[in-house]
């Protein structure tokens, strides 16, 4: 990297903005002020940018960023500038102030997902006086992204950009990742009758019927991991995670009411519409085998599901990016916005600098040594994207 002291000043300004994305109106956070930075930046390198209002998000929007020409094809980069919530007691050092060591870059968001932004516009910064971008480069910056991915529907459902490939920069250490996992989330809620403990028979206990429905969703998960295996992915099957449980107020009391929360993680071969089927007719299944009404449990999703990923991993992007960083494609576990930008109907990976391991951490760390390789990937895939015929 030529000028890593106007990365190190962009990355500063980035982290110094706070913006959390949380369902606790209270914790979450506009992304303006974020969004003013990168407009000041692009429109001094001649970047059109445009913004657009994502309507579930009052105070945040979306913002895409063109350089060079308004034809179609081209490259997006494409990051989210929301981050999670933080435990300020837990950081070594103020979370808002870029902070540095020998070999790693410390703040929130460094890698997850600012840190993006700054190595796309410091790489294009480097590279435009090389040559004319006969294509145009474009960088989206999407909000809520930790919480909804309402910014990434939104601008996938009325995006008119035709590129020729997309590269979500989440963190993976530079490995293109070509397909992940989906997301899906739900609560579970048995409504039993309370009555004294002394005369179980004149209620319903709630806490009974959630135990024979546990019972099932565990006959469930060993079913995902036995007949749907595929093995491209680091856990090789749909998992399915019974998060939290909670139920009755006394032990001489029988419970009234227990609430199950659960989530699921599909693979590409297994859809979330046959996931929600199966969730959906294992929990009536063993509450009937049971001898207990349907009509006592209420299935709910938390979320709208996020959809696994999958693209194509013979494409030439996957050849490119695979060439650049000198690593093979792979998959993961999580899920990205890859779900609802692969509507754009390019193909798309995602790679980007840092360890996800350190993403969603006190003292999230970013390494000097992925800067600079970033850089020079970013510089190589703008060339071969946006300034050859």
């Amino acid at each position: 990297m030529q000028d890593m002291n106007y990365f190190k000043d962009l990355l500063a300004r980035l982290i110094g903005v706070c913006t959390v994305s949380s369902e606790d109106q209270t914790a979450d956070r506009s992304n303006l002020e974020l969004l003013n930075i990168l407009e000041d930046e692009a429109e001094s390198m001649n970047g059109i940018c445009t913004r657009q209002n994502v309507l579930s998000s009052p105070r945040k929007d979306n913002m895409l960023i063109r350089f060079g020409p308004d034809v179609p094809g081209g490259l997006l980069l494409s990051g989210h500038t929301d981050t999670v919530p933080y435990d300020e007691h837990g950081w070594n050092s103020d979370p808002f102030t870029l902070t540095e060591d020998h070999d790693f870059f410390y703040g929130l968001g460094v890698i997850d997902m600012k840190g993006f932004f700054a190595h796309a516009l410091a790489a294009f910064r480097e590279i435009r006086e090389t040559a004319p971008l006969l294509k145009p480069l474009y960088l989206l910056a999407t909000v809520n992204e930790e919480t909804t991915m309402a910014g990434a529907i939104e601008f996938s459902r009325c995006a008119s950009v035709k590129p020729d490939a997309v590269i979500i920069g989440e963190p993976t250490s530079l490995t293109p990742i070509f397909k992940h996992k989906g997301y899906m989330a739900y609560r579970i809620e048995v409504t039993g009758r309370s009555c004294h403990s002394s005369n179980p028979a004149e209620g319903i206990n709630a806490i009974s019927i959630m135990n024979r429905i546990i019972s099932g969703i565990e006959q469930m998960t060993g079913i995902l991991k036995n007949k749907y295996q595929d093995q491209g992915f680091p856990v090789n099957h749909p998992t399915l995670n019974i998060g939290s449980v909670h139920g009755g107020d006394a032990p001489n009391r029988i419970c009234g009411s227990c609430v199950l929360e659960l989530d699921i993680r599909p693979t590409p071969a297994t859809s979330p519409e046959m996931m929600d089927r199966l969730l959906r007719e294992t929990v009536m299944n063993a509450a009937s085998a049971a001898g207990y009404d349907q009509k006592l449990i209420s299935i709910k999703e938390l979320y709208s599901a996020i959809p696994p990923f999958e693209t194509d991993p013979g494409s030439e992007l996957i050849g490119y990016c695979e060439k650049i960083t000198g690593k093979n494609r792979a998959a993961v576990n999580y899920s990205t916005e890859a779900s609802f930008l692969s509507a754009l109907g390019a193909p798309l990976v995602v790679l980007g600098a840092g360890n996800i391991a350190d993403a969603h951490q006190v003292n999230e760390k970013l390494p000097k040594k992925d800067a600079e390789e970033i850089n020079r990937f970013l510089m190589e895939i703008i060339k071969q994207y946006c300034m050859k015929d």
